[in-house]
């Protein structure tokens, strides 16, 4: 199933259950299962929010800057002065935390979300 799909399903269920919330014929017990149920739907949707940018270390923001800037793996590892492996190893890490594939996708999201 799409995650997009997932996270307005998640909504959905919470914007039922804050309704049902504000029925006044709810229990007291009932409306502390509810409560419980919506906070844990909110913590849900979290995790299928967009990738947060502090997931990104420091270098692999550095990093993900001098590709929106166009720069080669041997150019980036040239201006930072560490090997073009270790460059590799660190868009692999992005590439995993933002979800993506290429380089285009990473500082595409990284532009949306107004990290860059």
């Amino acid at each position: 199933m799409n995650q997009e799909l997932i996270k307005e399903e998640i909504k959905s269920l919470q914007y039922q259950c804050s309704l049902w919330l504000l029925q006044t014929r709810l229990t007291p017990e009932s409306r502390i299962i509810l409560e419980k149920v919506i906070k844990k739907l909110s913590n849900l949707s979290q995790e299928f929010g967009p990738p947060s940018p502090s997931r990104l270390t420091p270098r692999e923001k550095e990093i993900l800057y001098y590709v929106s800037q166009g720069f080669s793996n041997r150019e980036i590892a040239s201006a930072l002065d560490i090997s073009e492996k270790t460059i590799e190893f660190h868009l692999k890490s992005i590439f995993n935390k933002l979800e993506v594939t290429t380089r285009t996708e990473a500082v595409s999201m990284a532009f949306k979300s107004g990290w860059l």
